[in-house]
């Protein structure tokens, strides 16, 4: 747009700064340049770069052109920082570490993760072997994962942590197989506890026997049948006597073994755990709150779990459990270990029984 200014004297226009391309005089003569400012009086005109001033009197015409302010000057935006590569081998921050599923510590002994989880403790009435003063159902609640030992404690791994072999004290009748993979027998619930003392003390972390809750946890597997390998087992998968109530079949006695073998031959249940059913006896941590059955002295007396070499295919099954003397020892007796990797919680909840007279077929849940 083009503004034209008539400036004259006689009406004392001041004109203010503004920039001017063409400046015409009234004697005709034209000049190019740049207006710079103004008094009552005269007006100063640029030309080639020199500042003349002229009188308003002698200004016939000045023809401005409106030029747009220039744009204010960006501000520099700093460049992207570059991404840094995520590591492959970490989890986002947000992500907790995952737990090895198994490891292995100083003596060769190797242990499987155990996940937390909830399951139904025990057999439910009218079930096959089922003794009903020890084997109440309840709903368990594992709140807190744990490392439990993959197999037995064996005698090469006994020796490494106590310097000494109790089945060597065992009379020549009784006494059992030896060798560095067998299981660790002949020991007492006391002695197996102070095992795992002296572990804890080499390893610097807590080493346990597992609570017999635990224990059944981890040989279910997440299996609610009578044996973690379904409906029966074979001695293809545990090493029972396989001829214990039923020695007309004359078939089993090729598949009696009547004695230890070494731990790790046979096939795992679900989770990766050898021998939970079979082979030797293990000693647990007793449950008695609540009191699951009646007994004279709880102190003195201890849980065995898993069946053994010697007893029949029904000990084997996942909720079977022995009463014994706390202070008592045979070839049959070993134990594994357990890991603390948070401090182990659980709680339980019975699950009340038929009352007396009820028919003794599907169990009755109370509510949770």
């Amino acid at each position: 747009m083009v503004l034209r200014f008539f400036l004259a004297a006689s009406l004392g226009l001041a004109l203010g700064p503004a920039v001017a391309d063409t400046l015409k005089l009234k004697d005709g003569t034209v000049h190019e340049g740049r207006k710079v400012g103004a008094t009552k009086t005269k007006l100063a005109f640029k030309i080639d770069g020199k500042l003349t001033w002229f009188k308003l009197s002698d200004v016939a015409e000045v023809v401005v052109e409106e030029r747009k302010p220039a744009p204010p000057p960006r501000k520099a935006t700093p460049a992207p920082k570059p991404a840094v590569p995520a590591n492959p081998q970490s989890p986002p921050p947000a992500t907790p570490l995952a737990k090895p599923k198994t490891v292995t510590n100083s003596i060769g002994m190797r242990l499987t993760w155990i996940p937390p989880g909830t399951y139904t403790m025990g057999a439910p009435p009218g079930s096959s072997n089922e003794i009903a003063s020890r084997e109440d159902m309840r709903k368990v609640a594992i709140s807190e994962g744990f490392y439990l030992g993959t197999c037995e404690v064996t005698q090469k791994q006994w020796k490494a942590v106590t310097r000494s072999e109790p089945w060597l004290k065992a009379s020549p009748s009784r006494r059992p197989k030896m060798g560095d993979d067998l299981p660790a027998v002949c020991v007492t619930w006391r002695q197996a506890a102070e095992f795992c003392k002296r572990l804890s003390s080499r390893e610097s972390r807590r080493y346990r026997l597992p609570h017999e809750v635990e224990w059944e946890y981890a040989c279910r597997a997440g299996t609610t049948t009578p044996f973690y390998t379904g409906d029966a087992i074979a001695p293809a998968q545990a090493n029972f006597d396989p001829l214990r109530g039923q020695s007309g079949d004359a078939r089993l006695r090729d598949q009696r073994r009547g004695e230890l073998i070494p731990v790790g031959t046979l096939p795992p249940n679900p989770w990766g755990l050898h021998n939970m059913a079979g082979n030797a006896s293990e000693l647990c941590r007793r449950y008695v709150k609540p009191q699951p059955f009646p007994v004279d002295d709880p102190s003195n007396t201890v849980v065995t779990r898993g069946g053994a070499w010697r007893w029949g295919r029904g000990k084997c099954r996942s909720a079977h459990r022995i009463l014994t003397p706390l202070s008592h020892e045979n070839e049959l007796l070993g134990f594994r270990v357990l890991l603390d990797a948070k401090g182990t919680r659980w709680s339980a909840k019975a699950i009340k029984r038929p009352a007396v007279g009820q028919p003794r077929g599907r169990p009755r849940h109370r509510r949770p």
